[in-house]
């Protein structure tokens, strides 16, 4: 573990003194292939953003989908899976080839301040034949094989579920 929370938070104040709206951190942390958040993750997530300086997080490293929740009115992706990766299901499990992307929307202006209102994902899975990132809403309006189709719609399910585990329900979008 070499996150020091008090280093990644100074930066964070250093960012707003220099004139950041927002600061999301995006953090390599949690144990790999884990779906919940470790003990560490928790504890991190809730000293940063006890901070003013610090937004939002979205984190990754574990190579699956882990659960979002809201801390002090801040959002925390605690593990957005994998993006684009060569990992299957012979040496991994399945759902490292599951990920999300992951939206914050940012309201506000100049003036009154910016702040984070609302958060949204759209599920994806890396189609390992010809490693390209497939958003899974919009690949399901498409023409799929019956199998294809059922796996998409299992993954999608399987997401929610997951980003779900700490109570909240995030809207699925379609990429844009």
């Amino acid at each position: 573990n070499v996150t020091r929370v008090d280093d990644v938070l100074a930066d964070a104040r250093a960012a707003k003194e220099a004139g950041a709206d927002l600061v999301v951190l995006s953090i390599q942390w949690g144990n790999e292939y884990q779906v919940d958040p470790s003990g560490t993750q928790v504890a991190q997530a809730k000293r940063f953003l006890r901070s003013n300086a610090i937004d939002a997080i979205v984190g990754a490293h574990v190579h699956v989908v882990q659960p979002v929740d809201v801390i002090n009115d801040k959002f925390v992706f605690y593990g957005i899976g994998n993006f684009l990766s060569n990992q299957s299901s012979q040496c991994c499990p399945a759902a490292s080839q599951n990920g999300i992307i992951a939206y914050l929307d940012v309201v506000g202006s100049d003036d009154a301040g910016w702040h984070i209102a609302d958060a949204s994902y759209v599920p994806t899975r890396v189609d390992r034949s010809n490693y390209t990132i497939v958003p899974l809403p919009q690949a399901l309006e498409g023409d799929l094989s019956a199998g294809t189709r059922s796996l998409y719609r299992r993954v999608m399910r399987e997401t929610a579920d997951v980003l779900g585990r700490r109570g909240i329900d995030l809207d699925v979008r379609s990429f844009e």
